[in-house]
């Protein structure tokens, strides 16, 4: 709907907004100024990532189930009730509109700490973009799905294919390749099912946001956190959140498995294949601090690992709550 940046002008800096005009202008308007450019900067990248979560649902269609209908409009409530934010983070409509809710929930919980350094007026003018930013994009929505002309003329135009978005570096969490295997991961899934997915899937996130290990990868398309300090030379750590349904559904699981050459005789292939050698089946939901844990002792690398790979089946890796259920010796 949005897109916003920043302007040196007479000694501050300036956050902009720059939209599509009803007549298909660009236009820019002065949302604030600030005496710090960092402040600027990080109010800027928080409402850029607000402005791309809100609008992308509105400007797809959910095909889930051989079907074409919209996604939801609810959590555009948040850009203009604080209270409301904590809806985000409970909802069950699918995996991808989930996982967006929880970015947007990330972005406002950001704004919020930079606006915490911020005097009142900007503050203020932060607020008044918010509502802005809502009531064009609900009066267009509501024009888009019922023909229902807006009460106040919009300024800002959205059109349903077309998203005036952008966020520096790009967000994979929006782009239609995320979105398609999400939804593959949730074919036929149960609402029980999904609900427990969505609510894996947050845990992962929040485990990621939290956790201090810089070597660990998310992906939230395959619904796991893969720490792999070796790079393919010896022991990695994965953490797979519940797969609802698809072809292969599956509670909460997280092993320690390692690399083994493809070809052990060709020194310079470095092809290699990871294999599980100890298995922890979860028969309930790990807690978020359990998952921070267990990424920050993984970050001690290989010689973590190791100590992990000799724990008997029955016991919990060394550090951790979490119960070894089966294990696999053939790759010692």
């Amino acid at each position: 709907m949005t897109i916003y940046s920043t302007h040196p002008n007479r000694g501050k800096t300036q956050v902009l907004a720059s939209y599509r005009t009803p007549d298909d202008d660009t236009a820019s308007t002065t949302v604030t100024s600030c005496d710090e450019p960092m402040l600027a900067r990080r109010i800027v990248d928080a409402l850029n990532r607000i402005s791309a979560c809100a609008t992308l649902p509105l400007c797809v269609y959910d095909r889930r189930g051989n079907s074409l209908s919209g996604y939801p409009t609810g959590h555009l409530d948040t850009l203009i009730d604080p209270a409301a934010r904590a809806g985000l983070l409970v909802g069950t409509h699918s995996l991808w509109y989930e996982l967006v809710m929880f970015e947007l929930h990330t972005a406002f919980t950001d704004l919020d700490q930079a606006l915490n350094e911020a005097p009142a007026p900007v503050q203020l003018a932060i607020t008044q973009e918010l509502q802005t930013e809502a009531r064009d994009l609900r009066a267009e929505v509501l024009y888009y799905s019922e023909n229902v002309e807006p009460a106040i003329p919009v300024q800002r135009s959205w059109e349903h294919s077309l998203p005036f978005v952008a966020y520096e570096g790009g967000m994979s969490q929006l782009n239609t390749l995320t979105r398609e295997s999400l939804d593959r991961l949730e074919e036929g899934a149960t609402d029980t099912a999904l609900a427990e997915g969505a609510e894996g899937l947050r845990a992962l996130l929040s485990a990621y946001r939290l956790t201090d290990n810089q070597e660990a990868m998310l992906d939230v398309s395959a619904l796991s956190i893969l720490d792999d300090p070796s790079w393919g030379d010896s022991y990695y750590l994965s953490i797979d959140s519940p797969v609802p349904g698809g072809r292969h559904p599956h509670g909460w699981n997280i092993h320690l498995g390692r690399w083994e050459p493809d070809d052990p005789d060709d020194e310079d292939s470095g092809d290699s294949t990871g294999s599980a050698v100890v298995i922890c089946d979860l028969p309930t939901a790990p807690g978020i601090a359990d998952l921070v844990q267990l990424l920050n002792l993984s970050a001690a690398g290989t010689s973590q690992h190791e100590a992990w790979a000799t724990t008997p089946v029955g016991d919990p890796l060394p550090g951790t709550g979490l119960i070894v259920t089966s294990r696999d010796d053939s790759h010692k």
